[in-house]
Formats: C-alpha cells, structure tokens, sequence
C-alpha cells in the first residue's frame, strides 16, 4: 500500500515490446494515420532506421499507469515532455513519485513526478501530473456530486466554514446553501429537519458525520458516531416519502471488530433512551473503552441500525442503507496517520489487494449510486467499499 507522502514511489509498470498492432490501433483511434508510424520505407526516407511509434501512444500508458492507482476522474493536471523515440520491440517501464501534498481550489491533491523510460534507461518521456486526493472532506466531495441533480443543504458543526463551502458549491453551479448544527443535539437536529422541509420533499440523506479515533475521545465518537446518527435517521424518517434514500456512511471497521457480545449489543441498539454512556459503562470496562473501539464499535452499530430500520423506511417506500469505506484520501485520514492509531491503520492499508487508498470520487460514486434509483431494491444492507481490505482479513 503506497502512502501518497514526499518521495513515495508507485509501484513500477512495463508496457511492451511494442507492437505494430500497438501503434496501429492507437493510430485508429487518435485519427493520426501518418505513415512514418507504420511504414518502414516511408520512416527510412525520413531518416529513421525504421517506422516510429507515436508518442502519444506512450503518455497514454503513463497516464493509465497513474490513473490505475489514484482514479482517471481524480485527475486535474498532466503534463508530459517527449525526449526519445520509441521503436517497435522497445518495452516501457512507468514509473511515478509525489512531489508534494497540497490544496488548490479547496481541494486536496497530489502532484506526482511521472516517467517513462526504456529498458536501457533512455528517458521516453517525463512530465508531471495532479490528482485530487480529498474534495474537502466527504461532506463536500458528496455535495458536489449529489449537487448535479439535487438542491443541496449542507449541514455542519463548523460554522467559520460553511460561508466558504457554500460559496465554493455555487461557483460550481450547484443550488446549495450551509447551515450550522449539531448532530449530537437533538434539537438542533429537529429544526435541521425543519428547514430542509420547508426547502421541498427529501430525496436524499447523504449523512457522512463522524468522528476517527484520532479525533475525539470515547464519549465523543459515540456521540457523534451513533447517538447523532441516531437522531438524524429518526428525523429525517419523518421527512421520507416514496423514493426518498437515506446513505449513512460508516466504515469497514465495523466489519473488522468481533461482534460484541449480547449485553454490549443490547445497549447499543438503544442509543436515545436517557442513560446510554451509564449503561455502556456496565458492559464495557473503563480499560476498554478507548477511542479505536469506540470507532469500532460504533460503526459496527451503525450497520445494524440500517438494517433494523429498513422495516419502518419501507413502510413510507423509502430506503435506508449504509456505505463502509476502508482507507480513503481525506484530511481526516490523513490525521489518522498521524496520530495513536497510525500502525494499526499502516498494517490494514498493506493488506489491501487494491493497493492504494480509495479517492473521494469512489465515495462519492457509491454514494451516488446508493441514493439513485439505479438501487431501487437496495436497503437494509452495508455497501463495503474498501479496496478488498475485508475480503483481505475477513476471509469467509
């Protein structure tokens, strides 16, 4: 698993021997049939040794090599600089290394040094190219999808931001407007509830609210992780009518913990009755309750709420689901790496048979397609979107 820091390197790619059929075919495509692509006469009059393959042909490879790691919709920037020719037999090797970690246009990303060279270490072509890793968080990364065909309420605790988000979405043409509130207090999430009624019928709950371990303690994870959840699915159930799709995204850490046991399971299943940190204190010792098994165990909650409740959003011909990322490029797991939990985390990520963390277009994606009525049968269920990190350590 490659860990997008200064001077990370991806894993190495050969293309080839390149073909006559290689260059042909790409000729098909682009429209450029010059001869001195294919035919060796043609190229010898011009004072090659034989035909040449075409360049582009090769920035295609490096741009599919960097692509096959970070995502082809995360792309933002790719610049290349031709400095050899290519024949027929020639093989390719791509290779990649980040540069730096920054933000442009509110938006993370990753600038990578790209090369491509041939066996004998000639330099075919080297350049460089950006990719987005984070879209401002998942919150934003969502808004901006759904925003194609919603009207947008974002809601979050961060009131210095949201000016800035809401206006970043309307720049992008999006009908949106950010409110504060706080998802761990219940009134405050009723009169959320109010204003999105008078905004028109609910078509779509993206709730993405959560706290990491590196973030919060014991009491806070569970407070925005489960108790806030909680609140949100009981009042946004009241805004529901046919059609309406809640996506509540959770984490693959849910699928990773040990089912707790009954008493544990019983307690976490009731979230809103007065008591509920009194009543975990009684079937979870204090040298237990850290904030990784809060994450965990909170998650693991938030699965089974999707499923317990499916019964009560059918009757309204609605749908509730979950989604559970692994490793995703975001702020927030970014400070996962550097905080308590970096190892556990590094140990996960070198696990994953997607080696690469997840981008915020792949959430986004799920998210999409979760609330589409492309997923008109879906509810109840867990959506894992985690690179295979499960399949990796949960093995059936």
């Amino acid at each position: 698993m490659i860990e997008l820091v200064p001077s990370a390197r991806l894993p190495e790619r050969t293309f080839g021997p390149v073909t006559l059929t290689d260059i042909v075919r790409y000729q098909g495509a682009s429209g450029d049939m010059n001869p001195i692509h294919h035919d060796d006469e043609f190229a010898r009059s011009a004072g090659f040794p034989a035909a040449i393959s075409v360049g582009m042909l090769g920035a295609g490879w490096l741009a599919a090599y960097c692509t096959e790691h970070l995502g082809e919709e995360t792309v933002r920037r790719f610049r290349t600089r031709f400095s050899a020719v290519v024949y027929r037999g020639d093989r390719l090797t791509a290779s990649a290394e980040v540069v730096r970690r920054f933000e442009q246009d509110r938006e993370p990303r990753v600038e990578l040094a790209v090369r491509l060279r041939k066996d004998d270490g000639a330099v075919v072509i080297d350049g460089t190219a950006e990719f987005a890793v984070g879209g401002g968080g998942m919150g934003m990364s969502a808004a901006r999808r759904l925003g194609q065909s919603h009207r947008v309420v974002l809601a979050s605790q961060s009131a210095k931001k949201n000016a800035g988000r809401e206006a970043a979405l309307r720049e992008d043409g999006i009908d949106a407007v950010a409110v504060q509130f706080d998802v761990t207090d219940a009134d405050s999430v009723a009169g959320l509830a109010q204003f999105v009624a008078g905004r028109g019928p609910l078509r779509t709950l993206a709730h993405v609210a959560g706290l990491s371990p590196s973030t919060g303690d014991w009491h806070q994870i569970f407070s925005v992780n489960l108790i806030g959840t909680a609140l949100m699915e009981r009042a946004c159930l009241e805004l529901a009518v046919p059609g309406t799709a809640a996506v509540f995204v959770s984490s693959s850490a849910g699928h990773l913990a040990e089912p707790p046991a009954r008493d544990i399971v019983a307690v976490l299943d009731d979230p809103l009755t007065p008591g509920f940190f009194d009543r975990l204190d009684e079937v979870i010792a204090k040298d237990g309750q850290t904030p990784l098994q809060a994450y965990r165990l909170s998650k693991w909650a938030l699965n089974r709420m999707c499923r317990r409740r499916a019964g009560a959003w059918g009757a309204k011909g609605a749908r509730i689901v979950s989604m559970s990322p692994g490793p995703i490029a975001t702020p927030m797991g970014a400070r996962e790496l550097e905080g308590p939990s970096r190892e556990v985390k590094l140990n996960l990520m070198r696990q994953l048979p997607i080696a690469r963390e997840g981008t915020m277009v792949e959430t986004a994606d799920a998210i999409e397609f979760l609330a589409s009525d492309k997923a008109s049968y879906i509810t109840g269920t867990d959506l894992l979107v985690d690179g295979g990190i499960v399949a990796a350590t949960r093995p059936a």
